[in-house]
């Protein structure tokens, strides 16, 4: 039987997935995520980065934990062997159901208008039959939407030219978040060097720093009084120590680079700098300076978030140079695009 009939949707008149798919779970080395304590996920009913069977549409845990439960079908007494069955999902004409696209992105060579209209946008699959095609947005989305029509998933692997203004991919992602899902577009994790397209909308709730649950590195996008693009890291240090506070208060540093490739080097300085303080403080308090302690006050060590804040009509090549050079500790990026 199939699998997904082993649950059953709580919700009301929500319909269940046709079937489960095999997403492989994440490997570091040799190690399988799955394998391990936790989430220790074989089988997920919401999208879980470890898992090796997954739903096959967008399902946040918030949404679905709780709801979908096991069915009468899935009631096995202890000790019963299951085996699972996994075999490929062709189309009733023999066709396959996954199709590989490429999407890459560039400016217009002439083009009226900003927004979408400035955007190029070359699609191509892994068939011989869906070779290069040059089109604007909106052709391009129906070359992608006939596969979809036709009951392929279209797997879709995004390149954006450094070129490319923020606001345009910011109006780019729009588009894309609702053509994405069941039905629509599948979209690949993001190539070497690429972020991934829903980094350019971010939650708008997060502009203001007091309403954020932390402080991330802010890199901020501006025109020099040369009027030639910068970047200009902010640090933002929060302050607890009034007795009874709800709200920190915060301390923004600005720290202009020269170039965009200086980031990493100036955070690593920030960073170091901070262990230092935190080291002698401990020191001069007759505390023990362990790991432990250190790691707890040095906060800047425990970022893992940048936050991009741009004009519209800035270039991606503003600070993607330095967004690559820190993606292995800054690995969540949200862009804001400033009005």
């Amino acid at each position: 039987m199939p699998l997904l009939n082993c649950l059953q949707d709580k919700r009301p008149n929500s319909v269940l997935p046709e079937n489960l798919v095999y997403a492989g779970s994440c490997w570091t080395g040799a190690v399988c995520r799955a394998d391990e304590n936790s989430p220790g996920a074989l089988i997920s009913t919401y999208n879980e980065p470890a898992v090796v069977l997954d739903v096959p549409n967008r399902s946040p845990q918030g949404e679905v934990y709780g709801n979908l439960v096991l069915s009468q079908e899935g009631k096995f007494d202890s000790g019963t062997l299951l085996v699972i069955e996994l075999t490929p999902d062709p189309l009733p004409n023999g066709m396959p159901r996954v199709v590989d696209v490429s999407l890459d992105v560039h400016c217009r060579a002439e083009a009226a208008g900003g927004g979408l209209a400035l955007l190029e946008c070359v699609t191509r699959g892994a068939e011989p039959a869906l070779g290069a095609t040059t089109n604007d947005v909106k052709r391009a989305m129906e070359r992608l939407a006939t596969l979809a029509k036709a009951g392929r998933d279209p797997f879709v692997t995004i390149t954006l030219d450094d070129a490319l203004a923020v606001g345009a991919v910011r109006d780019l992602a729009r588009v894309l978040a609702l053509v994405e899902g069941p039905g629509g577009l599948r979209i690949e994790a993001p190539p070497a060097g690429q972020v991934y397209y829903k980094a350019f909308l971010p939650d708008e709730r997060w502009r203001p720093r007091l309403d954020r649950p932390s402080q991330p590195w802010e890199l901020r996008v501006a025109r020099n009084q040369q009027g030639a693009w910068s970047c200009t890291l902010v640090q933002i240090l929060e302050d607890w120590s009034k007795e009874g506070q709800l709200t920190p208060d915060l301390t923004p540093t600005d720290f202009p680079l020269a170039r965009p490739e200086e980031l990493p080097g100036k955070i690593r300085e920030l960073v170091d700098a901070q262990v230092v303080a935190v080291k002698q403080k401990l020191a001069k308090a007759g505390k023990p300076v362990t790991a432990d302690y250190v790691d707890q006050l040095a906060t800047l060590k425990r970022i893992n978030t940048l936050f991009v804040f741009a004009p519209p009509d800035a270039p991606l090549g503003t600070f993607m140079p330095a967004v690559r050079l820190v993606h292995d500790t800054l690995p969540q990026v949200h862009v804001f695009v400033e009005q």
